[in-house]
């Protein structure tokens, strides 16, 4: 989905391969300047996993 990356990205892999009429293309692409968002992420997956561990932390 190249709307939900940043406006900066890299190809990390490109192919193409036609095996009879049809051809099959894959492309993986990054973001090329995605620290920010690897800490916000990191930091998403790790608040449902700090209140299920530590219940004393969370007032519920």
């Amino acid at each position: 989905m190249r709307g939900a990356m940043s406006s900066r990205i890299e190809c990390m892999h490109r192919d193409y391969y036609q095996a009879s009429m049809t051809g099959i293309a894959v492309a993986v692409y990054e973001n090329a300047d995605d620290s920010d968002m690897r800490a916000a992420r990191a930091q998403h997956q790790r608040e449902p996993l700090r209140r299920d561990l530590l219940p004393a932390a969370n007032p519920d």
